[in-house]
């Protein structure tokens, strides 16, 4: 199991396929990169080498009390790429995953050759569905997703108590929710601006469908596809979004 110590917390990732570097990032709370090992990254790793890695706090990585602000996230993708030897690779990231990807392009235009933001929410806590979340309790959240997500969360099984657990150190012993509440929106950085090209994924049932003319606004380039889904495209319809990355990047 590959682990590196990042800002102080231990960080899992994994490295699969050939190709040119693609490193995909998943969303808070629910998401770990298993949110894309079992659903899109098979498919790219036919043609490029995927990096997959759990934001600190989920999956595999270390449980940490702080650091889910947007730049230390940022830091963290940025240490873990340059240990890996990536110089320039395509972005993928879904939720606040693809907030990190933007907020990453925005900072270092020059390392990231493509980008593909799904869902992204702005502001950075709309991301989180909070609408159905406000009290914070694990239970009620796993029953108010698609029953797409609750089966690839294996929800009752070894599994789900594991996820539970992690939900409740989130949601009750970091400072992940007060974080995100406070989060800037990204903005140009004195790096300049990204002018490769991106990709915006929305659904069509998402909460979120105001949002990609706002992030237009920092990528005037971007092109917008919208899948007919809700705010977890990756584990509801894992084939479509897939192959609309896919066409992108060939």
């Amino acid at each position: 199991m590959p682990l590196m110590t990042i800002n102080g917390t231990e960080i899992h990732f994994q490295r699969m396929g050939q190709g040119p570097a693609v490193v995909m990032i998943h969303g808070l709370l629910l998401g770990n990169m298993a949110s894309w090992y079992f659903s899109v990254a098979s498919q790219l790793a036919a043609r490029h080498e995927v990096l997959l890695y759990d934001l600190r706090g989920h999956g595999l990585s270390e449980l940490s009390p702080t650091g889910y602000d947007l730049e230390t996230m940022v830091d963290d993708l940025e240490i873990l790429l340059d240990s890996q030897g990536f110089d320039q690779v395509a972005l993928v990231g879904h939720s606040y995953g693809a907030m990190i990807a933007l907020q990453f392009a925005l900072r270092h235009p020059d390392r990231v050759s493509r980008l593909v933001c799904i869902e992204a929410p702005m502001p950075l806590a709309r991301g989180l569905e909070m609408d159905e979340f406000r009290n914070a309790d694990p239970e009620t959240m796993l029953a108010a997703l698609p029953i797409e997500l609750q089966n690839s969360l294996g929800t009752g099984s070894r599994q789900g108590r594991k996820l539970m657990a992690r939900l409740n150190f989130l949601l009750n012993e970091t400072n992940l929710l007060a974080q995100l509440r406070r989060e800037p929106n990204p903005a140009p950085t004195h790096s300049g601006s990204y002018q490769n090209p991106a990709l915006l994924i929305y659904g069509t049932r998402s909460k979120l469908v105001d949002v990609p003319q706002k992030i237009q606004r920092l990528l005037p380039q971007a092109r917008l596809s919208w899948l007919p889904g809700g705010h977890y495209l990756p584990s509801e319809m894992p084939q479509e979004l897939g192959r609309t990355i896919g066409e992108f990047f060939s």
